[in-house]
């Protein structure tokens, strides 16, 4: 438990840098983008030049782009996302409204990860180098090799259109019930949970053994 533990923490604190690389890349193509944001501001409006070079200069686009840059970052760090070219709406509301969806999903994903880790690491160490403990280490593999969206793409395909035993698509409040919930986040969490399972099973297997 303490190597899943460790583990666990190693990859949030890997979080750090992959996000202030996922900032600059994003900067670096929103910069490079065809999409002109003072254009897509006005929405098809017949704005006139001077509309267009005041929207400019008031968002600071017309700055240096590592001005820009270090104005976006700091921007960030204090919570303000801006507000949407596109819904007219602050960016930190919609990501509020997410935001919970996702954590439940993680949780979930992770509780998953971590009963077929735990399974099937010390089930495999125990049967170590036997038929159980081969076929695990093949199903681990593939694991690891599977993308998380194809998996979810097999299970939508077999579970939900071909068996009808979940739904492709929708999500459902846990006020409104606990089966339903459950029901409507099984298909993502487990797709999001076999490849952390597949490694977390390799680690207790090998720190078993």
């Amino acid at each position: 438990m303490a190597v899943v533990l460790r583990m666990l923490l190693g990859r949030v604190l890997a979080l750090i840098p992959l996000l202030l690389g996922v900032i600059l890349f994003v900067f670096i193509v929103m910069r490079f983008s065809p999409v002109d944001p003072a254009l897509a501001a006005f929405d098809g409006a017949n704005a006139t030049p001077e509309q267009l070079d005041q929207f400019r200069r008031e968002n600071g686009l017309l700055d240096p782009w590592p001005v820009q840059y270090f104005r976006f970052v700091w921007h960030l760090l204090q919570g303000d996302f801006g507000t949407s070219v596109i819904t007219k709406q602050p960016v930190a509301d919609t990501i509020g409204t997410a935001l919970p969806l996702t954590v439940q999903l993680t949780l979930l994903g992770l509780l998953i990860a971590l009963v077929l880790s735990v399974v099937l690491g010390v089930t495999s160490a125990l049967f170590r180098d036997r038929w159980p403990d081969q076929v695990i280490r093949v199903v681990t593999l593939a694991g690891l090799a599977a993308p998380a969206f194809w998996i979810a793409l097999l299970l939508i395909q077999w579970l939900a259109v071909g068996q009808g035993v979940f739904p492709t698509s929708g999500y459902v409040s846990p006020a409104d019930g606990f089966g339903a919930w459950l029901n409507s986040l099984t298909l993502p969490a487990v797709s999001l949970a076999l490849p952390v399972a597949a490694q977390m099973t390799r680690i207790i297997r090998t720190s078993m053994v």
